[in-house]
């Protein structure tokens, strides 16, 4: 959306917002390579810097600061904003499965209550108010919510920018690339404008009831878990469903989603490549490449000569962009798995190493829904769930790229079950 009654907005080539023409006020906004914002100028008064690790803003500062002065540090526990400094002020956070609903101070005494409607808009909010209110967004003066990959409009439940990713035919609500969480609030979350993921709560007669998955090792999630009466814990899931035969055997879930990675890079067409494609870019023409990788510049990878970096010398993404079709944008796909720079942050993917890779994409799969079908032996149901994260899986409907059929994805899971040494 370029305009309303009111308002005027401008875009860069990449579809960030950088300037928002309201009927008395003017915002504009910068970006870094990465499409994160780090900086915001309002009609009056100095800008504010963003510093970001990861997708995940850890200070701010006022334009000319000091380094050692930000005007306020965010402090995390894995993904989630738990506490924040202000000057002398420590204020810690207290969310549900989705927002932050009260704030205290460090004496535990309640500073904020909040509580806002199914797409984000304000129910209520008591005591010192906070810019943080619907999901991870950053709500600005102007009324819209900073999503990072896009600017989100909740008084609309829309974005105000389509959806980088196309959908999926088998999943007709992700053909709406405007719509937040395919329509679905109440079940569906989108914590970085780009991929959306399921988990919530729900009020019943009795006590309150949430869907979410638990952490596993490193923090990846590995158990859907069903909670009552107490959002803050939960039982497995499967334990409360009757079966006709025994519980899967002990390590059952990690082969299978092994079984899924190989789905996966051998539709991506990196599987058996050098490294086993951990190093591999998107085939087509680089487009850009930041130092170290500059070097790279201009040059083409097809599939009969792919370009292979060394994943062992990695930092992390390394943000190369490549012009894979003349008619769409740039890609930064990248690794076994093809996972792009907006894909890596809005999971908090950092380490590009093999193992970094395949624990990411464990976190993908499992966020995304995939792993619980597929171990009940659903896996049109399981690759559907992540076809509009990687458009080379059956059902998918990105425009110019190859997917596979559900007959090739269902001989190579089959294969890798009967073959992955953790499947023995």
């Amino acid at each position: 959306m370029t305009k309303d009654n009111v308002n005027t907005l401008t875009y860069d080539a990449e579809n960030g917002l950088v300037k928002y023409m309201g009927s008395s006020a003017t915002y504009t906004y910068a970006y870094d390579g990465n499409g994160l914002r780090v900086e915001k100028t309002p009609p009056a008064g100095s800008a504010t810097a963003y510093i970001f690790s990861g997708s995940k803003v850890i200070a701010e500062y006022t334009a000319g600061a000091a380094a050692g002065s930000p005007s306020t540090e965010y402090i995390y526990s894995g993904a989630q904003l738990v506490a924040t400094i202000s000057g002398s002020t420590t204020t810690y956070q207290h969310p549900d499965q989705l927002s932050a609903r009260v704030s205290t101070d460090v004496n535990g005494n309640p500073v904020r209550t909040f509580g806002h409607y199914p797409f984000g808009e304000v129910w209520y909010e008591t005591g010192t108010t906070s810019k943080w209110k619907f999901t991870s967004y950053e709500r600005d003066a102007e009324g819209n919510d900073y999503a990072l990959a896009r600017i989100y409009a909740n008084r609309q439940g829309r974005f105000l920018s389509p959806d980088p990713l196309t959908g999926s035919l088998s999943n007709p609500q992700s053909l709406n690339r405007y719509g937040y969480s395919q329509n679905d609030p109440m079940n569906l979350r989108d914590p970085s404008g780009l991929v959306t993921v399921w988990g919530g709560c729900y009020e019943t007669e009795g006590p309150v009831v949430c869907l979410g998955f638990d952490g596993g090792g490193s923090g990846t999630p590995d158990r859907l878990l069903l909670s009552i009466g107490d959002p803050s814990g939960g039982i497995p899931l499967q334990n409360l469903i009757p079966t006709n035969g025994p519980p899967p055997p002990p390590g059952y879930e990690q082969c299978v989603m092994e079984a899924l990675q190989e789905v996966i890079a051998t539709a991506e067409g990196t599987a058996g490549g050098m490294n086993d494609g951990y190093g591999r870019l998107v085939y087509g023409t680089v487009y850009s490449a930041p130092h170290p990788f500059h070097w790279l510049q201009g040059q083409t990878g097809t599939p009969a000569n792919p370009i292979d970096l060394d994943p062992a010398s990695l930092s992390g993404h390394p943000g190369i962009q490549v012009r894979w079709n003349p008619k769409y944008p740039t890609s930064s796909a990248f690794g076994r798995y093809q996972i792009t720079v907006g894909t890596a942050a809005a999971f908090g993917i950092t380490d590009f190493s093999p193992r970094g890779q395949d624990a990411g994409t464990e976190t993908m799969m499992q966020s995304l829904g995939m792993v619980a079908p597929a171990m009940q032996g659903n896996l049109a149901l399981s690759l559907a769930r992540g076809n509009t994260t990687w458009a080379s899986l059956p059902g998918a409907s990105a425009a110019g790229q190859h997917s596979i059929s559900m007959a090739t994805a269902q001989s190579i899971f089959n294969n890798a079950l009967a073959n992955l040494p953790d499947c023995q």
